[in-house]
């Protein structure tokens, strides 16, 4: 995901760029300096970070899970979706944005590969 922010804001700044970033709390937030510096070379981006338990929640405007509500906030049905994590996380996700009719959906796993299509994810 950094290589593909970091290639919008270089190649194509002008490019309409939402980066939705979910992590346990601040403390384990993996590149937050690095996605900033991304998002403000960007004409129009916005971050949204989503912390499950915050240290601070003055500084998350949304803790718990990323959901449906949080997804409509940054992404629109024609939006191009790139979604990495953990499969339960994945699959979560993927079903909202199929929901909310995004079609365009690419994903790469952290752990071994499973079809996130079928109702129990098997390794494939």
């Amino acid at each position: 995901m950094m290589s593909m922010l970091e290639w919008v804001a270089r190649y194509a700044p002008g490019r309409k760029t939402a980066f939705i970033h979910a992590s346990r709390n601040e403390g384990v937030h993996a590149f937050k300096e690095e996605v900033g510096k991304f998002m403000n070379e960007l004409e129009s981006g916005e971050a949204c970070y989503v912390y499950e338990n915050p240290h601070n929640e003055s500084l998350s405007p949304f803790t718990g899970y990323v959901n449906k509500d949080i997804l409509k906030q940054h992404v629109d049905a024609g939006t191009e979706c790139y979604v990495c994590g953990p499969a339960p996380f994945m699959k979560a996700v993927i079903e909202m944005l199929k929901e909310m009719g995004v079609s365009k959906v690419r994903y790469e796993f952290f752990g071994p590969a499973m079809d996130l299509s079928k109702k129990e994810s098997t390794p494939v």
